[in-house]
């Protein structure tokens, strides 16, 4: 869980969440959301095409959900404020695979994040999914895709 708090005009770039599966509440104020078309996500996130962006308005009881295992490149404005918004992110276990990926990309590819990726967290969670799946392999949706996808990446970290 965090908590963010913003004054009128606050902007933040277009990026990706490093851990993917974000969701937002909007308790006060109000926040404008700029996502990119994901057909044109791979373009430079500094200088989009006006017509690859849309927008959404987050007003006060409002709750943005952007899906685990999608990657989603936005831009955030505080229309209104101060703004205070709440949320969180959270693992998928039918979209573990690509999340994963996603988080390791981000780790080589800092600069389309805006947030620093744990790399002793994400070990962790590496483990301890590794052990999950070892105990109780029926829980996962594909259990030796995603040993596979675990284990090669714990081989690109130990580099």
């Amino acid at each position: 869980m965090f908590n963010v708090f913003s004054t009128i005009l606050t902007v933040s770039r277009f990026h990706k969440d490093a851990f993917n599966g974000t969701w937002v509440k909007c308790l006060a104020g109000i926040k404008a959301w700029f996502f990119l078309d994901p057909s044109a996500e791979e373009g430079d996130f500094e200088t989009p095409a006006p017509e690859n962006i849309r927008c959404i308005l987050l007003f006060p009881g409002d709750v943005l959900y952007m899906p685990a295992g999608l990657s989603v490149p936005h831009a955030v404005v505080t229309v209104c404020g101060p703004c205070l918004m709440a949320g969180g992110q959270r693992l998928d276990k039918t979209s573990l695979i690509p999340q994963l990926k996603e988080i390791y990309r981000m780790m080589r590819e800092p600069s389309t994040t805006n947030e620093d990726v744990p790399r002793s967290e994400f070990r962790a969670i590496l483990s301890t999914l590794l052990t999950l799946i070892k105990e109780d392999p029926k829980d996962f949706e594909d259990p030796k895709g995603l040993r596979d996808t675990i284990v090669s990446i714990q081989a690109c970290l130990q580099n």
